[in-house]
């Protein structure tokens, strides 16, 4: 395959470049040519791919919260593991061949605890089909973009709340299995489930005092849901002996693509 045409020639410092901040080359197929980037200084942008700031700055890395702060989310009462009810569902919703999705964090607030609960348990799991069905609210995820920067709009479908999920696909994969909190869930305390290596973990098994839970559960990356490949992230949380007092939460979620 021919490289692309390079007019005359050029000395060791006249390395040449097309400059893309904040709007960033498209993504190229595996064997095709792609010119260097350079930044508006004439940098070459070498960036670690987590480099949250540079991340944001392309327009790549992404947030999203509940739609009014201060006013929660409501979970299902659910006393056992259901692949059918879920608090929460992430789905790559780009075309094929699109860019992937990579999963950061995920924060909940408890606003109401789940009075009877013993322990709050969570599974994560990745599917290849759609799995919301109904219930709970639509999430909208923006770019972090700096305002003078055209962010590109994220291509995510979400939602949270009470779910209904579809009925797991055949190819499921459970990739994550952890107990959030072992006992009645503090108000006002936030747990935090982080896709990266361990960051200090920590777990409260009793108490009244608020905490900041965070659990480590590796990478997750979400294929674009117009091709083959894994493209949905489900969160199911269930909280055995919790009879009858649904938890709410405030919900804020990152992450960012490539």
């Amino acid at each position: 395959m021919p490289a692309p045409n390079v007019t005359g020639f050029l000395q060791p410092s006249q390395a040449v470049g097309l400059i893309n901040q904040g709007n960033k080359p498209g993504v190229a197929a595996d064997g095709n040519w792609q010119y260097q980037r350079y930044g508006k200084y004439g940098e070459n942008v070498n960036h670690p791919a987590t480099d949250e700031n540079f991340l944001s700055e392309e327009g790549s890395y992404w947030k999203a919260v509940n739609a009014t702060p201060g006013t929660a989310i409501t979970a299902n009462i659910q006393t056992t593991f259901s692949a059918t009810k879920a608090f929460l569902t992430i789905q790559n919703s780009g075309p094929s061949g699109g860019p992937l999705l990579y999963l950061d964090y995920i924060r909940l607030i408890t606003v109401t605890a789940p009075a009877s609960a013993t322990s709050t348990q969570i599974v994560l799991a990745m599917d290849s089909i759609t799995r919301y069905s109904s219930g709970g609210t639509q999430i909208t995820a923006f770019p972090t973009t700096s305002p003078f920067l055209a962010g590109p709009v994220p291509q995510i479908t979400m939602y949270a709340g009470a779910l209904t999920a579809a009925a797991a696909g055949s190819g499921v994969k459970y990739i994550s299995r952890f107990c959030m909190f072992g006992a009645i869930e503090v108000t006002m305390s936030e747990n935090v489930i982080a896709f990266r290596r361990p960051m200090g973990e920590s777990n409260i098994n009793g108490g009244t005092t608020a905490v900041r839970n965070v659990t480590s559960v590796g990478p997750c990356v979400l294929a674009p849901s117009g091709g083959a490949g894994y493209n949905t992230l489900v969160l199911h949380d269930y909280r055995p002996s919790n009879a009858s007092t649904a938890p709410t939460y405030e919900l804020e979620v990152g992450g960012y693509f490539r």
